[in-house]
């Protein structure tokens, strides 16, 4: 459902519903919601202290170093082994990243991989090695994107060639990076998700 739709269902509320609505939002989701992320970064503390193991889970800094991938575990009720936000881990035939705020008990997939907990990480763009980068001789954006390398939007026809949260696209004559994950829009059709950077 887009922002647009969203939008037209709130203004469409009588003043009862509107006001269930609102204290919903304000109060138990807000609410849950932080729960959610204290939960979390008191687990990364004690994580952190050596108090608690933590779960077998990769940093991207770890993945673009070539190092092994650990797979999925199911942590079942167990917070420590829970995988924070941004772990990586491999699923199947994927190599898949926690995008949950909180901390991810869900196996991968089970919303399917459109950022809402888990979203498929393009390998081609973490597994660049630092002897790599920076070799070509094309001209480099304000922010170090090398011009050159980015190549032009193409319309994605589905999750399967989304784009990924950072990845970078020529779209009429501008560079454009994704600022959200699963990104299957163009800049045009929706600038929210997209930050122009040449």
């Amino acid at each position: 459902m887009s922002l647009e739709e969203i939008k037209q269902q709130i203004a469409a509320l009588t003043p009862p519903e509107y006001q269930a609505v609102w204290s919903f939002v304000v109060n138990e989701e807000y609410e849950r919601r932080n729960a959610e992320r204290y939960t979390a970064k008191m687990v990364g503390e004690m994580q952190d202290k050596g108090e608690i193991s933590k779960p077998e889970a990769a940093t991207e800094e770890e993945v673009k170093a070539g190092a092994d991938i650990p797979e999925w575990k199911d942590p079942g009720t167990d917070h420590a082994k829970m995988y924070p936000y941004g772990k990586i881990v491999r699923y199947k035939d994927k190599l898949v990243r926690s995008t949950h705020d909180g901390l991810n008990c869900w196996e991968p997939g089970t919303l399917g991989f459109d950022g809402r907990i888990w979203e498929v990480v393009d390998e081609s763009e973490v597994s660049e090695t630092p002897e790599t980068s920076g070799e070509s001789e094309s001209s480099e954006t304000s922010d170090g994107a090398q011009s050159d390398d980015v190549k032009d939007f193409v319309q994605p026809t589905g999750a399967h060639d989304a784009y990924a949260k950072g990845a970078k696209v020529r779209f009429q004559g501008k560079v454009y990076e994704s600022i959200i994950p699963n990104n299957a829009y163009s800049p045009a059709a929706y600038p929210r998700g997209w930050k122009e950077i040449g």
